[in-house]
């Protein structure tokens, strides 16, 4: 996909990449597939439809993030939903940016808009919305923000440097929180999952090794392969990697470890990979590339920087865990790799062993896996 940064994909490049894309292990058809353009609804002032029926249903939003509410305020903006999962609904601009409707608070997100619940006749895959700068509307209800808290990541500016001992707190913490038994365990298919579990475990691996400075973006690139791996909206693969940046920039951000990252190269990295997985996810891995990430991962990394007590930090790695159906548990996979980099005494360049990394997880091997029934 070309201008995930910059907004600039055009509705057909959207429609032949939600066609195109979708988990890589297929144990069940793909949802993606190319949407109509529908002819766009409009709204008087007082919110009546062209044929003067008032709108059915007025919700109100009681948080909304940042970022959304930047977004929405463009007046006259056209939306459209692109998928529509348990408890949210995401939909994109015609310019390519992205948002999404939740009564999780696990989802509240700087793109996110939480409501008190969702609606029970929520529009099809498809079905347009139209923003007026204080509401969102669609044929079903009005969403209004006006009144909602405004949410966003704040960062630690004056944190002291964190020691080994809290960064291994934070991963004891982790290792918990996932040890114990999922909900998901009792339903995996043996064969594709196991496979492509083992290949997520030795790159969080490889990951966890690398060292500072350039040997993050080597790191990222030799593992390039799990980008897309893994089934959901948001593959395990993308979640894991999600994880791993988000830690490495709140780290850098708030001046209390030094990776010296440089972070115009993980972009350059970031568009290359675009085509390896689905657009949305692809959306929220730059999200964490950048500093943007879901309210309890943030809380996570809060607890981490401020050297908060063992309980407390397996209460809120809990949290995480709580996030989609796996994405919490991939996120923690890809937060404990990074709090390894950082904990390393290591502080010059580490040479990996590219091409073995590389063949290890090659495009051969994730259709391979694909294969998998």
């Amino acid at each position: 996909m070309t201008g995930w940064a910059t907004g600039t994909s055009s509705w057909r490049e959207w429609s032949e990449k939600l066609s195109k894309t979708g988990p890589r292990v297929a144990a069940a058809p793909s949802r993606w597939r190319p949407i109509p353009r529908p002819a766009v609804r409009r709204w008087d002032a007082r919110g009546n439809g062209k044929n003067g029926v008032v709108m059915a249903k007025t919700l109100e939003a009681t948080q909304i993030g940042t970022k959304a509410e930047t977004l929405l305020r463009h007046s006259g903006l056209q939306w459209e939903i692109v998928a529509a999962v348990s408890g949210a609904v995401y939909i994109i601009a015609r310019n390519g940016e992205l948002i999404w409707l939740t009564d999780q608070a696990s989802a509240l997100h700087p793109r996110a808009i939480l409501l008190r619940a969702m609606p029970p006749d929520v529009p099809e895959t498809g079905s347009s919305f139209e923003s007026n700068g204080d509401s969102l509307r669609c044929e079903s209800f009005t969403l209004g923000w006006q009144r909602a808290s405004r949410w966003a990541p704040t960062w630690i500016t004056d944190a002291r440097a964190i020691g080994a001992g809290g960064l291994g707190q934070a991963i004891d913490a982790i290792e918990r929180v996932l040890s114990k038994p999922s909900d998901r365990e009792s339903t995996r298919d043996g064969g594709a999952s196991s496979l492509f579990e083992r290949q997520l475990v030795e790159a969080a691996g490889h990951l966890r090794r690398v060292s500072k400075k350039r040997g993050v973006l080597a790191g990222l690139q030799a593992v390039s392969g799990i980008v897309g791996l893994g089934q959901g909206l948001t593959p395990q693969g993308d979640d894991l990697l999600g994880g791993y940046l988000f830690t490495l920039h709140a780290m850098d951000a708030s001046g209390c470890l030094s990776f010296q990252v440089d972070w115009g190269s993980v972009t350059t990295w970031l568009h290359s990979v675009a085509h390896c997985t689905n657009a949305i996810s692809h959306i929220l891995l730059a999200d964490h590339a950048h500093g943007d990430s879901c309210a309890p991962l943030v809380a996570f990394i809060h607890g981490v920087l401020k050297g908060e007590v063992c309980e407390r930090l397996d209460q809120l790695a809990s949290d995480v865990v709580g996030i989609g159906a796996s994405s919490g548990r991939s996120l923690l996979e890809g937060v404990q790799s990074a709090c390894h980099v950082a904990r390393s005494p290591r502080t010059t360049e580490q040479k990996l062993l590219a091409d073995e990394l590389r063949k290890t997880f090659s495009r051969p091997a994730r259709r391979e896996v694909a294969r998998v029934r």
